[in-house]
């Protein structure tokens, strides 16, 4: 990592500010395997109130089959190109 900092201060006027925890609303954090987790809780919070979800929202399953694997129905598509089936 010394390598890489130093290189770029080569090229760019930079300043190291240790660690970052969030940039831009995005939060960031290092997981024990060095992987980095990214995650946009006010984006996400906002998006819910929009939709009127909170915390007294019960969810609801919806009955479908796990396994069963989804195709497009291209004849749908070639009935709107057609003018046949409203959209």
């Amino acid at each position: 990592m010394e390598q890489v900092v130093k290189e770029l201060a080569d090229k760019f006027e930079i300043t190291d500010e240790g660690d970052i925890d969030e940039y831009l609303g995005v939060m960031v954090e290092r997981q024990k395997d060095w992987s980095i987790k990214m995650s946009e809780k006010l984006l996400i919070k906002q998006i819910l109130e929009v939709l009127g979800l909170n915390e007294r929202t019960k969810g609801k399953s919806t009955p479908a089959i796990a396994s069963k694997i989804l195709h497009r129905d291209i004849t749908v598509n070639k009935r709107r190109q057609n003018g046949n089936t409203p959209v």
